[in-house]
């Protein structure tokens, strides 16, 4: 009887899932509904029956309603709420340590801090911050941040109390933080820069939800339970909306977090009151001391910041840079607080079973050793969810091991899967918009894949000869040791192998079962990683844009990680709360980072030799996700019917009793026969339909002949797209921040360009070197299969000088200038003519920027400015090259040092477009020049509140006009600018 086979649901379960559909249906309609159809027609033969059919279907309505009752409102913000730099107070509900020495701190009762009897909030001189944040950019980084060229060491707890006159009884960690910077111990009691002590006034209303505050170089480290008064420019949270990009503003709905603030150094000048909470204090203290165990001279060394960040998911010591390098390689899962944690509570267990079994077995006889693990497992598992202060990662893992526990104990033995999906709908139930979380989706879809290589994996371990396996469980411990605990190699055990003539222990063939262990061992963990590296491809292309071919390192960090760093540095901090046994403190942390520094310099020495340079790929469409899932359990289904895994030297004892020897061979040839099951059958015609209909779709926008350009919401900056008939693209501008944490042109533009689309294009074309507007554009030259690439003949400076140099000297190409007067060919009637600037033309950056008309013959669908000012608008105008078109890109954002009334007469658009940010500290568009499109009749757009802005011209640009905004998906019509 072959048992490795795919693990079966039971119709409970299903229903279950037919309910998460449901809830994905809220914001994804149609994926949810293909997905439910997946599900009724793997389950055919149960879902056929119409009772049962009409149950799934109510579960799956019943989901949608549920999810749409949960979803997140984006609150309207208090009246106090400007965006300019005020005093604000609020207490810390949680505080994460961020990547380059942040701080990310959640607020909740925010209030204004307003004057004795006064009616507006505090804003003394120096409050109105240095205009560093940029707008649109994620809560965690701003525009202003490179300035520092040094990360100073985090604050401790003792530095929240220095200079508020609070030394007098409170605890020892309260009081020390002399050391700090003056400004930073005048941040209390002491006035320090204009900061005036000030009641709260009653009236003000607090912020709906809870602020997330980003703090750069912090000086004081607030905890839970803690009150924090500090000068903040508060504003409401806003991502991007790009096709194909993530919206980071509905990951902080999620989290009831709508309003965002960022500050640096002593910028702020937080005043911290209060006592943290228990835990949170304990916790702290715990970090600091094993950052002073760790710091040297220099400070705490990249092994121990690996280490850091891998006992309580702090990055506070870890940089941009080195995260950039885990995650190419695969590796950043290893970093967060997840599963793999939890596998330091399973050592411990394991432990205590084998003391269990050394000093009083007899607890065997009422609890199984199996049960027991599981329940030892418990609480330590507690105890590291209290260390890692509960991420969602982690307890998304302890769910699953409490339900596994509980399913162990009924003596349930489908404990993987059935645990997964009990942890699943229990956080569900509880959240459920936590449907749409990734970092969920990521972890149900890894243990669901190991739970379908199981059946591969029984094989591994000897063919699926035991009668009571069911897949979904580990391989039953008799296929590892055999029956009397000695391995078996795949015949009968009798219980005498590995025992010589003599009585004693053979010593070779103790030694072969070492290496067998061993073997067997590798070989699951390279399985165990292949599945999930296999199951999760679709979504790390949809969701991140690349899939690493380095994987394979999994196996080599993270038997380190989970059989080294892990335990000794749960066993060093167990050793520092204790002072008999704090001297092994520093020994066991020292070993644990050893392992962490060895993997930093294995992972410079890749990128150093260019063996980490990852190209971008293709973000497949929805359906290649679907389909690809169908194919995977469609292939998992195959184990005993296409692939034949037959018992190892078990035939004859498995033949059935009677059976003559000819009739065994025809059994076997039968059982060999390759057959699809019927669950392969039904699922793999709607799989190859899914796959194919991503290429159908290509496919048609290659040749359907319309022309698109899209302005992409890059925040204060601009990238246009322009789809041409043929399959053609080019890309005007990229964006770009001065941050090194993000870059436009990975997380914006390319997402955008590789949205069911292969990385490549015709042209790059640069109109100024600016940040804004060429920053981006490297990692697309860099990455991206690009033709040619044109500038305006002006040479970028700084750091994007030498970042173009390096990418265009590794790829080859060559910088090809343009000026006015030359047209570039798109084919069909289409061209691309140059207006500005001219050769040999004298003026500002910005002045000399390419100016761009797109044409058909000789129509204008749209004119390109660039950063261009009324200098150049002059030449422009001047030098009577043709102008009109139906839509202009506004000069420099909309600034009022482009307003040319004269400019927009000529052009004589009916949609003109902003490409800033949203809520931006330059007020673009301007008012002079929203006056003058309005005077004029022609509709303003702008990217900050319309998202990416689509146009389109079909019949190969002969059409009319139609428009569509990312925001405001499908409700978009020419009546929306005059028509």
């Amino acid at each position: 009887m072959n048992l490795a086979r795919t693990p079966s649901l039971l119709f409970r379960q299903v229903c279950m899932l037919a309910w998460v559909g449901g809830l994905f249906a809220a914001r994804h309609p149609l994926p949810a509904l293909c997905a439910f159809t997946l599900l009724l027609a793997g389950d055919w033969p149960r879902a056929r029956v119409p009772a049962r059919f009409v149950l799934l279907c109510l579960c799956y309505a019943a989901g949608w309603g549920v999810a749409l009752a949960a979803l997140p409102e984006t609150p309207s913000a208090p009246a106090w709420v400007t965006g300019k730099a005020q005093r604000v107070t609020g207490i810390v509900d949680d505080v994460d340590g961020l990547p380059d020495g942040r701080l990310r701190i959640m607020l909740r009762d925010v209030h204004p801090v307003f004057p004795e009897g006064g009616a507006s909030p505090v804003v003394t001189a120096g409050d109105e911050g240095d205009g560093s944040e940029a707008e649109g950019l994620p809560v965690d980084v701003a525009e202003g941040e490179d300035r520092a060229d040094s990360r100073p060491a985090r604050p401790t707890v003792a530095e929240n109390a220095a200079g508020r006159g609070e030394g007098a009884g409170q605890p020892e960690t309260a009081r020390a933080g002399s050391h700090l910077p003056p400004e930073a111990r005048a941040m209390g009691g002491e006035t320090g820069r204009g900061v005036q002590p000030a009641p709260l006034a009653p009236p003000a209303p607090p912020l709906p939800g809870r602020l997330v505050w980003t703090w750069e170089h912090p000086v004081a480290l607030p905890l839970t339970g803690q009150t924090v008064t500090a000068t903040l420019a508060v504003k409401p949270v806003r991502g991007f909306a790009n096709p194909g990009g993530q919206d980071s503003a509905a990951y902080w709905q999620r989290r009831d977090a709508h309003f965002r603030a960022w500050a640096r150094d002593d910028m702020p000048r937080a005043e911290v009151t209060g006592a943290p909470s228990g835990p949170a204090a304990l916790r702290a203290w715990l970090r600091e001391r094993l950052v002073d165990t760790l710091g040297g001279p220099q400070g705490i060394t990249r092994g121990g910041g690996v280490l850091l960040a891998i006992l309580f998911g702090d990055r506070f010591h870890l940089d941009s840079a080195m995260l950039d390098l885990f995650a190419r390689t695969d590796l950043l899962h290893s970093l967060a607080l997840s599963g793999q944690h939890l596998a330091v509570a399973g050592l411990f267990a394991g432990a205590a079973v084998l003391l269990v079994g050394r000093f009083t077995p007899g607890v065997f006889l009422h609890l199984p050793r199996r049960k027991l693990l599981f329940v030892l497992s418990l609480p330590p598992a507690a105890a590291y969810l209290w260390l890692g202060n509960a991420p969602p990662s982690l307890v998304r893992a302890a769910l699953m091991l409490l339900f596994w526990t509980v399913l162990a104990l009924a003596d349930r033995p489908g404990v993987l899967l059935d645990g997964l999906l009990w942890a699943v709908g229990c956080i569900l139930l509880f959240d459920p918009d936590a449907v749409y979380d990734l970092g969920l989706q990521l972890s149900a879809l890894a243990v669901a894949s190991i739970a379908l290589s199981l059946p591969f994996a029984a094989w591994l371990h000897g063919g699926g000869h035991h009668g009571d396996f069911r897949p979904g469980t580990a391989p039953p411990l008799a296929d590892v040791t055999g029956s009397t605990g000695t391995l078996s190699t795949g015949t009968l055990s009798t219980g005498t192998e590995g025992i010589s003539d003599a009585g004693g222990p053979d010593t070779a063939t103790l030694r072969d079962g070492v290496w067998q262990r061993v073997r067997r061992a590798l070989m699951l963990m390279a399985l165990t990683t292949l599945a999930v590296q296999v199951a999760l491809l679709p979504v790390q292309l949809m969701g991140f844009g690349r899939a690493s071919p380095w994987f394979a390192l999994n196996l080599l960090w993270l038997p380190f990680a989970d059989l080294v760093v892990l335990p000794l540095g749960a066993l060093g901090l167990v050793c520092e709360a204790a002072d008999l046994t704090r001297p092994l403190t520093g020994p066991l942390l020292m070993v644990a980072a050893l392992p962490c520094e060895g993997l930093m310099w294995l992972l410079e020495w890749m990128e150093g030799a260019g063996l980490l340079a990852v190209p971008a790929m293709l973000r497949p469409h929805w359906t290649a996700a679907l389909g690809y899932g169908a194919l995977v359990v469609a292939f998992a289904s195959l184990p005993g019917r296409l692939f034949h895994f037959p018992a190892r030297g078990r035939a004859s004892h498995h033949a059935p009793h009677g059976a003559t020897s000819a009739g065994t061979r025809l059994a076997g040839a039968r059982a060999a026969a390759p057959c699809l099951p019927p669950l392969a059958r039904r699922l793999l015609p709607f799989a190859l339909a899914l796959l194919l209909a991503g290429p159908v779709l290509r496919l048609y926008a290659a040749t359907d002949g319309t022309v698109r350009v899209s302005v992409l919401d890059v925040g204060q900056g601009q990238a246009i797209a322009i789809d041409l008939p043929g399959d053609r693209r080019l890309l005007v501008d990229g964006g770009g921040f001065n941050s090194r944490r993000f870059d436009a042109g990975r997380d914006l533009v390319a997402p955008a360009l590789t949205a069911n689309r292969s990385p490549r294009l015709d042209m790059v074309l640069n109109t100024h070197p600016d940040t804004d507007h060429l920053r981006g554009l490297i990692h697309i030259l860099d990455r991206f299969a690009v033709d040619a690439f044109a500038t305006n003949g002006d040479a970028p400076r700084g750091l994007n000088a030498r970042d173009l140099s390096r990418v265009l000297a590794r790829t080859g190409m060559e910088a090809t200038p343009m000026y006015a007067g030359e047209v570039l060919p798109l084919g069909d009637g289409l061209g691309l003519r140059v207006l500005h600037p001219p050769q040999k033309h004298r003026g500002s950056s910005n002045n000399k920027a390419l100016v761009l008309r797109l044409e058909r013959d000789g129509r204008g669908l749209a004119v390109l400015c660039g950063d261009a000012e009324a200098p150049a608008l002059r030449d422009i105008l001047r030098s009577g090259a043709p102008l009109k078109a139906e839509v202009l890109v506004l000069p420099h954002h909309g600034s009022a040092s482009s307003l040319l009334p004269a400019f927009y007469d000529a052009v004589a658009p009916r949609l003109a477009i902003a490409s800033c940010g949203v809520d931006n500290r330059y007020g673009f568009p301007a008012t002079g020049v929203r006056a003058a499109l309005a005077e004029r009749g022609v509709t303003l757009r702008t990217t900050g509140e319309a998202g990416c802005i689509m146009l389109g011209w079909d019949d190969g640009g002969r059409g009319p006009l139609t428009l569509d905004t990312s925001r405001n998906r499908g409700a978009a019509d020419t009546s929306a600018f005059g028509e």
